[in-house]
């Protein structure tokens, strides 16, 4: 009932215009048009712009990969909103946007928000503006819960951060921090071998494989495990999130997606040679577009009763030899540790990852409106 009414909710939102503040400029906030390739292209430049100030490289898409990762799956309801403003010199540009999307398998009482302003943009309203209108939509849909995600740059202050403001007006809690590290490629051969003398023989008795989107059969079962368990793994701290349940069905539905939107995934697979059962994984996902130069490393797992064998760098190894020669257009990896998961971090600083912000999560109930000062809100 719930997820009906979110459809229904993400259905009935519509257009709002005003002046952002009295002096002007006019904004409107809406859905994207999913239809037009004239909003997923604005959509994808400000990605482009707020990656590459981020993190010095960034991914692509072609409109239509974009669009497809936009729209509402079997996993979740998904309503990409933008904020367009009129120009001094006429005419009209999207300057941001966020994507409400919830759940529609587990967590089914929570609702998420990804903002992206343009960093030309920023420090206007316009983020407060946008966060605003979710929180419109996110009552619609009678969910009652919500997160939302803060990313800030290595050496800023945390509390001068918009997105770190907007959720501390929100009356949301910082419940998790994750430090954002990079890797430039290809990683060096002196690192590498580092990484291999650190394994050593701890891993025999295992094979490592390298698979490609769709997972074979003979691995669904246990892909499906692994990724349960990582959730309850996870070193979230205060973070709290009902486990998903990884279906042979969920599993194949997120491949449709990925492909759908042009996203390849190569992870390397820890297989117990005397079980032949698969115990360990770590992947990495990228555009298949020609001038994609970010790729970004997810999960890295192993099971608990194979820990202690150095499989977590086993897998790390093989997939970052591997994706030199697979993706070698790639300049740069982009991934997110929990401050507290030492060993994680240690490994990933073995390879050559770079700490260059951090990310923070807040959580609560969601609330009416965004509290604050009065007056000029152009600060975020």
């Amino acid at each position: 009932m719930n997820s009906d009414r979110t459809a229904d909710a993400f259905a009935a939102a519509a257009a709002v215009t005003f002046p952002l503040y009295p002096e002007g400029p006019v904004i409107t906030l809406r859905p994207a048009d999913l239809k037009s390739d004239a909003d997923v292209e604005q959509i994808l430049d400000i990605e482009i712009a707020d990656s590459l100030a981020f993190t010095g490289a960034a991914e692509r898409h072609t409109i239509a990969q974009r669009r497809a990762l936009l729209q509402s799956s079997p996993m979740a309801h998904m309503l990409p909103v933008v904020a367009e403003m009129e120009m001094l010199e006429g005419g009209t540009q999207i300057v941001g946007f966020d994507t409400v999307f919830a759940p529609r398998l587990d967590n089914t009482d929570t609702i998420f928000s990804h903002q992206v302003v343009h960093p030309a943009m920023r420090r206007q309203g316009i983020g407060r503006a946008l966060a605003q209108y979710a929180l419109d939509i996110a009552h619609a849909t009678g969910r009652t819960k919500t997160s939302v995600f803060a990313t800030v740059r290595e050496g800023e202050d945390m509390d001068l951060e918009a997105g770190v403001i907007l959720a501390r007006r929100a009356g949301l809690k910082h419940v998790s921090t994750a430090g954002v590290r990079v890797c430039d490629l290809p990683i060096s051969e002196d690192a590498l071998a580092r990484m291999q003398d650190a394994i050593g023989e701890q891993a025999d008795g295992y094979s490592i494989e390298i698979v490609q989107d769709p997972i074979p059969e003979d691995l669904l079962e246990d892909w499906g495990a692994m990724l349960a368990q990582l959730d309850i793994d996870d070193p979230d701290e205060d973070y709290e999130a009902e486990v998903p349940t990884y279906t042979p069905e969920r599993i194949r539905a997120s491949e449709k997606r990925r492909a759908d939107g042009g996203v390849r995934r190569v992870t390397a697979i820890a297989r117990h040679i005397e079980t032949g059962r698969a115990v360990a994984h770590t992947y990495i996902d990228f555009s298949d577009h020609p001038e994609t130069t970010l790729a970004r490393q997810e999960n890295t797992l192993v099971m608990p009763e194979h820990r202690r064998r150095g499989l977590a760098r086993a897998v790390k190894l093989a997939l970052h030899r591997e994706l030199a020669t697979i993706a070698p257009h790639l300049t740069r990896i982009i991934t997110y540790n929990s401050h507290i998961n030492d060993s994680m971090i240690h490994i990933n600083e073995q390879l050559g990852y770079r700490r260059i912000g951090s990310e923070y999560i807040f959580q609560g109930p969601v609330p009416e409106r965004l509290d604050g000062p009065a007056g000029d809100s152009r600060a975020v």
